[in-house]
């Protein structure tokens, strides 16, 4: 019968079962003193229940074992569905979880080299939770070698521009603008770059045009493959070469 359910349920600690028994039990018989006495005890030992795994819960918590914490505050609510701290718990819970998971991913996105992917993992952690002290401490680390390692793109890229290594100092600045899109200092050098690629493909097509029509087919060529050193999709030199020399550019 349900009484006899409800206490084989209550033997196997199911209390939730137990206490839904002896309710319909007392549902259709409201003086059964049995069925009030085993419902007092269950609805008690579900509350000390609740308060153990509350406890192990904030216990796992201070030891930032957010796995167990989440275990035990969701058991909790389990058998008390309606406590509203034991859901606040678990929702702080899977907050941090969230942040750690970020932080996660930006500290393997920061060891394989993608700084944009790390700050961005990393601002999402700190939405989440603006005061989190490892997403913060993370953050500056990964900004102080993003500084320095931009410092010496920039150095390279400025070599090279100096050098008149116009593709190297284009390679460089492209990747100082990946590292710091947002960057004046990389934007005014890109600019520069890129100008002064301009220029040289420019000089290199007059200079190239010049050269076919004084006949001289071995210094337009090198024009020519100059232009396409910096720009591989410029048509007209591409056709210039394979007109002197018979056969596609190689660059």
């Amino acid at each position: 019968d349900l009484l006899k359910k409800g206490t084989e349920a209550y033997t196997a600690e199911r209390f939730g079962a137990a206490i839904s028994s002896w309710e319909k039990v007392l549902s259709l018989d409201p003086h059964n003193q049995e069925a009030k006495q085993y419902l007092d005890q269950a609805k008690t030992r579900v509350g000390q229940s609740v308060q153990e795994h509350i406890a192990k819960g904030e216990q796992a918590y201070g030891r930032d074992d957010m796995d167990t914490a989440f275990s035990e505050w969701n058991t909790a609510l389990a058998l008390d569905p309606q406590n509203a701290d034991v859901a606040a718990k678990l929702a702080k819970v899977g907050k941090v979880q969230q942040v750690a998971a970020r932080r996660k991913l930006a500290n393997a996105a920061f060891k394989r080299g993608d700084i944009p992917t790390a700050l961005a993992e990393l601002d999402g952690a700190l939405a989440l939770n603006p005061r989190d002290s490892q997403s913060l401490k993370l953050r500056n680390k990964i900004l102080s070698a993003q500084k320095a390692d931009l410092s010496g793109v920039l150095g390279k890229a400025r070599a090279s521009l100096k050098a008149g290594r116009l593709s190297a100092a284009r390679r460089e600045v492209e990747r100082a603008y990946e590292m710091s899109p947002g960057n004046k200092e990389v934007g005014d050098l890109r600019l520069t770059v890129n100008k002064r690629i301009d220029d040289s493909i420019g000089r290199n097509m007059v200079d190239g045009r010049e050269a076919v029509r004084s006949g001289n087919r071995g210094a337009a060529e090198k024009y020519f493959q100059a232009v396409l050193a910096l720009d591989a999709t410029n048509q007209e030199a591409a056709n210039q070469v394979k007109s002197l020399t018979g056969k596609e550019s190689t660059v």
